[in-house]
């Protein structure tokens, strides 16, 4: 059964409000808005019953209260008015409909049954949309998984790279958000899509040739050039691919790492040559996150490198290769780094 919320000063009134409405409702009464205000602060209505002309706190004040309250702002009002400006001013506060004094019995019924009914409706569209949501973010979280794993099943030797990263990036990234510096520029949100985002690093590898993408050697300077070209590949193919299924920021977020998580700290990194804070936060911790991974990994190119080792050479790259705070989250959490690599076999 619905609950209604009655407010009026006038107990005459209240009574004969109750008496329109009948047994299909819950009601409780207030007498005064201050009254109504404890109330609402206590328990839960699904339609208030609110008169405009009251002494003290009024109607327009009771509603306020009401919109400007998180948990009750959703929850319909019907105002009581005596006038067509009270009427207007009550819709543009937020009411989602009135009824006039005198009010005629079967008026008031309608007007309270299809401000409820229209309520459910929203409620019943607002989970459908929540549910289809749901189901689009899982869709897309399953696509960028398996192009991610596209690239790893072309580079043999690289295992679970692109899991073990996003992992990282979470890390260093909830590390940082401790530091002053840095508190604005991270929280939850944005660090859950840098991790998602990370599996697409090196999406621009699929279009490399085997050649050099899977050459047992040093590269040459040429081929070296055509392997830094995947940065500009990645980004390109990430936008081309995800920017009509992913919000803009995500999309912009993963781009930024594709594009630039090979630039350095010193600005002798590729493909633009940017420097220092220039470089997106996102991709200045992949290109941590990224070259210890491919460190302690083995490649068709190179043997696996210990983690003491892995980590010496980190910290020897802060203010070069990498931002020193990066490196100095990135250090802080050595324990729960290895005990990703440990975890996630290399």
């Amino acid at each position: 059964m619905k609950r209604i919320l009655i407010v009026d000063d006038n107990r005459m009134n209240i009574a004969f409000a109750k008496g329109c409405l009948g047994d299909m409702y819950e009601m409780l009464s207030a007498n005064s808005g201050e009254e109504a205000v404890d109330i609402l602060s206590r328990q839960r209505f699904d339609l208030v019953l609110l008169d405009y002309v009251m002494p003290g706190l009024n109607g327009m004040g009771v509603l306020k209260f009401i919109r400007g309250n998180i948990n009750l702002r959703e929850m319909p009002v019907v105002m009581v008015t005596s006038s067509e400006e009270m009427e207007v001013a009550c819709l543009d506060a937020g009411a989602q409909d009135f009824v006039k004094k005198p009010y005629a019995p079967e008026v008031l019924k309608m007007r309270v049954a299809r401000t409820l009914e229209m309520d459910d409706y929203h409620r019943k569209l607002s989970l459908l949309v929540q549910q289809k949501s749901k189901r689009i973010e899982k869709m897309q979280t399953s696509i960028i998984a398996n192009i991610a794993n596209l690239i790893e099943n072309r580079d043999k030797d690289s295992g679970q790279h692109v899991k073990r990263v996003g992992f990282y990036m979470g890390i260093i990234a909830d590390r940082l958000r401790k530091m002053p510096d840095y508190q604005d520029l991270l929280n939850e949100r944005l660090i859950r899509n840098m991790m998602q985002a990370s599996a697409l690093h090196d999406v621009g590898k699929i279009s490399i040739s085997d050649n050099i993408l899977c050459k047992p050697a040093k590269l040459t300077a040429q081929e070296y050039e055509v392997m830094k070209t995947h940065t500009v590949l990645g980004a390109r193919i990430i936008r081309q691919c995800l920017e009509n299924i992913e919000e803009d920021d995500y999309t912009e977020m993963a781009e930024q790492i594709a594009l630039y998580h090979h630039e350095r700290w010193d600005g002798t990194g590729y493909p633009e040559g940017l420097s220092g804070t220039s470089i997106p936060l996102c991709a200045r911790i992949m290109s941590v996150a990224d070259v210890f991974d491919a460190l302690i990994s083995r490649r068709c190119y190179k043997e696996i490198q210990s983690m003491e080792e892995a980590f010496r050479i980190i910290g020897e790259g802060a203010g070069t290769q990498f931002e020193p705070a990066v490196v100095d989250a990135f250090l802080a959490e050595a324990d729960s780094i290895g005990a990703i690599v440990e975890r996630m076999q290399r």
